[in-house]
């Protein structure tokens, strides 16, 4: 991915997209770079390979290393690959083949690579971790790292609510409805107590339909694309109730820690911003689907995470996703991948309850008819 990577346009028709919204996306979109940018120059790498066997962690091999920091690839039975960076590979290594807080014992390692930079820092091993994870990932090998690996499939401590495939039948639209909906339960949730509203309603109030505007949006991306959203809230997705982030913004609907949607706090001409996983516009084009989008695209690394992104007028979210199937899907492998990766963290201190509520509530009576039967 080119940190210069042109924005592109989806639409066939006139655009609806006024000067300034251009102006906007043209200044956004393209920051979207790879984070493998680094002042040191890449050295040539110069890996040395050794056949391990079942429980075997090499020790006595490299205990006698001269320089133990450096980037590592462990190669396993079923032709898997894990790439990392350490200080110290003798005892990263045995911590994989033996005990790991992060993933069970690695019996099935039968080759270790290791690649010495002495002379790096931590941040300098990792931006070189990274370089290799996606030239693996390019290479079509499967990775069971999830640092840096948005799209691993390997266990995680959400499978005991949603297992991977599950996730799978959910991001190709084949999932039980009942689990779709998640809404078995939403009395607690439909009477919880919001006071004065949120930030969101009090500041917009000014503005005719943009508060309607968004939260049909928020609703429409929760609805469609994170299952059992009541379940899962605060704990996988987060929404903030106009955040000052990056010179201010209406909402911001986080899954794990990335931002899925977002509305820029622009009064004049509400737009939003939509992140799908990496391949969408491609699959968009491929399934001929371009005539039914009127949006701004580009492809990149958001923060650190490559996707496709999207830019549409306010309100216009539910209606894209009537009309690509692809966009929809690929909105719902990106929340797939990042709630198996890992969960809101931080976010969840700024998770907003009211402005949640104010969206369930919307979706109470609009997805399901104040039926709450399930």
């Amino acid at each position: 991915m080119s940190s210069t990577s042109a924005v592109v346009r989806i639409t066939s028709s006139v655009s609806s997209f006024t000067t300034s919204l251009k102006v906007l996306l043209a200044e956004l979109l393209p920051k979207m770079t790879t984070v493998t940018d680094t002042p040191r120059r890449s050295p040539r790498r110069h890996f040395t390979r050794w056949v391990v066997e079942p429980g075997d962690t090499l020790a006595a091999i490299l205990a006698e290393l001269p320089t133990r920091s450096g980037v590592y690839i462990i190669e396993f039975a079923n032709g898997e690959r894990y790439v990392g960076e350490t200080e110290n590979i003798q005892t990263r290594f045995a911590t994989h083949v033996l005990r790991s807080g992060q993933h069970a014992p690695w019996k099935d390692a039968v080759a270790l690579q290791f690649w010495p930079l002495p002379k790096f820092s931590r941040a300098e091993r990792q931006v070189e971790e990274r370089k290799l994870i996606e030239e693996l990932r390019a290479q079509g090998h499967t990775l069971r790292n999830r640092t840096w690996n948005l799209y691993s499939t390997q266990p995680g401590t959400l499978d005991g609510t949603l297992d991977a495939d599950t996730f799978e039948h959910w991001a190709a639209g084949t999932i039980d409805h009942a689990i779709r909906r998640d809404w078995h339960e939403p009395d607690a949730v439909l009477e919880r107590c919001i006071r004065d509203g949120s930030k969101l309603m009090r500041n917009t109030a000014a503005v005719p339909g943009l508060y309607g505007a968004i939260i049909d949006d928020v609703a429409s991306v929760l609805h469609r694309t994170i299952p059992m959203p009541i379940t899962l809230e605060a704990k996988r997705w987060t929404l903030s109730d106009f955040p000052s982030t990056s010179g201010g913004r209406f909402v911001t609907l986080n899954v794990g820690r990335l931002e899925v949607y977002f509305a820029p706090r622009e009064w004049d001409d509400p737009w939003v911003v939509l992140n799908a996983a990496l391949g969408t516009v491609q699959k968009i084009k491929r399934e001929r689907q371009l005539k039914e989008l009127d949006a701004v695209a580009n492809s990149g690394a958001y923060k650190g995470h490559p996707v496709d992104q999207f830019a549409f007028g306010a309100g216009e979210v539910a209606e894209a996703f009537d009309r690509s199937p692809a966009l929809l899907e690929g909105v719902r492998r990106l929340t797939m991948q990042l709630m198996r990766r890992e969960t809101s963290g931080l976010f969840a201190r700024h998770h907003s309850e009211v402005l949640a509520t104010e969206v369930f509530r919307y979706m109470h009576v609009s997805y399901f008819d104040g039926d709450t039967s399930g």
